[in-house]
């Protein structure tokens, strides 16, 4: 059994501005599903891979995966010149470092975390 997973776009929301409408108690609206909608999927997954015996489940990533350029520390944090989208022959050391960073904040989302 093939199942191909793309475009889940985990993204840092700490920098996040985007708030509530203030019609109720001031929220943070999140750009990623919680954790639960994969465990669910997973689940769904398991269950349909032993209702038809699968022997082998081969799971791909296709893409899209985490969203390291849409974070507004890229604004903050780094010379206004230097963005995540660079051909790989000009990712300097500290780009490098930094887009490691970007990702160690997404991972740390509680929903993405625990997706993970």
């Amino acid at each position: 059994m093939l199942v191909v997973v793309s475009d889940l776009h985990f993204k840092e929301k700490s920098t996040d501005k985007i708030l509530g409408d203030g019609s109720q108690a001031p929220f943070r609206y999140s750009r990623n599903l919680p954790g639960q909608v994969y465990q669910g999927f997973v689940n769904h997954l398991a269950e349909e891979a032993t209702r038809n015996k699968v022997k082998k489940l081969d799971l791909v990533f296709a893409g899209d995966i985490f969203d390291v350029h849409r974070t507004s520390i890229w604004f903050w944090q780094y010379p206004a010149n230097v963005r995540p989208c660079v051909s790989t022959n000009l990712v300097e050391e500290n780009l490098e470092t930094f887009i490691l960073n970007v990702l160690a904040k997404i991972q740390s989302e509680p929903g993405v975390r625990k997706a993970l």
